[in-house]
C-alpha cells in the first residue's frame, strides 16, 4: 500500500467526546463502503470477480478494529463498537486507545483489475496522538476522510492557553484573594479592639498607610501559603514538564515550546484535567472580583482613617 501520511496534532486538549466523535465517523465510513459492496454484489448476482462487472469486489471484508490497554495491564481487542464505547466510560484507567479502519476492494469495469485500499490508524496516549493513513488509488477519498478527522481533533481548546501561559500570575492572584479575606476578618477584629489597652493596635490605626499596605503584604503571604497546595494540586498534571524557571526567557521559552508539542488527552492521569481547568478558571474569576472589592474597601479605610 502506498501514499503513507502522518497528520500532526499538537497542543490540543482531546476529550473523550472527541474520541467518540472520531469513532462514530469511522463507523459511518465503514458502513458506507459495506453498503456499496453489498449493492455491487447484488447487482452482479454474486458472480465471481472474473465473470462480473465490479466496482467494489472484496477478498477481505472491511473492518474497524478497536484496542484499549489499561494501566493495570488489561487489554481489549474488539470490532464491537458498543464494547469500545462502554470501555471509554472509565477513562481514568485507560493507558492507550487504538482505532484502525481498513477498506480494500478491486474493480474490473475497464477490463483490467485495479486495487483500491485505504487504512486509517489512530493511537491516543495521555500526552500524544498518532494519526496515520495509507491508501492506494483512493487519494481523494482519503483526503476527505483525513480532513474531517483532523478537523475533529483540532477543534478543541489549545493546551497552552492563558491558564498555562499566565500560571504564575494566576496562582498569586488566587493566593492574594484568599489572604485578603482572612486579613479583612482580622481588620474587623482589630476594629473592635481599637481604643483598648493595646498600644500596637492603636498605633496601626494612627498610621493608615502602614495599616493598609501591611494588610496587603500579610494577605499575600498568608494567601499564597494557605492556598498554594490547593492551587498546585489543581495544576498537577496540567502543567506537566513545565519547569518553574522565571530567571531567563530562553529557558522558559524552551520548556513552553516543548509543552506545545504534546497533547492533553483525557485518559489515565489526565482524565479529570478538564474539570481542574474549569475549577481554576472559576476560582480565578472569583478571585479577581474579591480583589476589586478588597481594593475598594482598602481605599475607603485609608480615606476614613486619614480624615479621623
Amino acid at each position: 500500500m502506498n501514499n503513507v501520511n502522518s497528520f500532526l496534532v499538537q497542543n490540543k486538549i482531546i476529550t473523550i467526546d472527541q474520541i467518540k466523535e472520531v469513532s462514530e465517523y469511522l463507523k459511518k465510513t465503514l458502513n458506507y463502503y459495506k453498503d456499496l459492496i453489498a449493492q455491487d454484489y447484488e447487482k452482479n448476482n454474486n458472480a465471481s470477480f472474473y465473470s462480473g462487472h465490479y466496482k467494489y469486489y472484496v477478498y477481505i471484508k472491511p473492518s474497524l478494529e478497536y484496542k484499549i490497554e489499561y494501566t493495570d495491564g488489561r487489554k481489549i481487542d474488539t470490532q464491537d463498537e458498543y464494547v469500545f464505547l462502554d470501555a471509554l466510560n472509565e477513562p481514568q484507567f485507560i493507558y492507550k486507545i487504538e482505532e484502525r479502519l481498513y477498506i480494500a476492494f478491486e474493480d474490473n469495469e475497464d477490463g483490467q483489475t485495479t486495487k483500491h485500499c485505504i487504512s486509517i490508524s489512530l493511537l491516543y496516549t495521555s500526552g500524544s496522538i498518532y494519526f496515520t493513513t495509507q491508501n492506494e488509488n483512493m487519494n481523494n477519498e482519503l483526503y476527505n476522510m483525513s480532513s474531517y478527522i483532523n478537523g475533529i481533533l483540532n477543534s478543541g481548546e489549545d493546551r497552552f492557553n492563558s491558564l498555562i501561559k499566565h500560571r504564575f500570575f494566576i496562582k498569586n492572584i488566587i493566593g492574594l484573594a484568599a489572604g485578603s479575606i482572612l486579613t479583612l476578618l482580622v481588620f474587623i477584629i482589630m476594629l473592635f479592639m481599637k481604643n483598648g489597652e493595646s498600644d500596637t493596635i492603636n498605633m496601626f490605626f494612627e498610621n493608615p498607610i502602614i495599616l493598609t499596605l501591611g494588610g496587603w503584604v500579610i494577605a499575600f503571604a498568608f494567601g499564597t501559603t494557605i492556598m498554594g497546595s490547593i492551587v498546585n494540586n489543581l495544576y498537577n498534571n496540567i502543567e506537566d514538564n513545565l519547569k518553574d524557571i522565571t530567571n531567563t526567557s530562553t529557558y522558559r521559552d524552551h520548556y513552553e515550546d516543548n509543552y506545545k508539542m504534546f497533547n492533553e488527552v483525557m485518559i489515565g492521569k489526565n482524565y479529570n484535567n478538564l474539570e481542574k481547568r474549569k475549577s481554576l478558571e472559576n476560582i480565578y474569576s472569583v478571585s479577581k472580583k474579591v480583589l476589586l472589592v478588597r481594593l475598594g474597601i482598602s481605599l475607603i479605610i485609608l480615606l476614613v482613617l486619614s480624615i479621623i
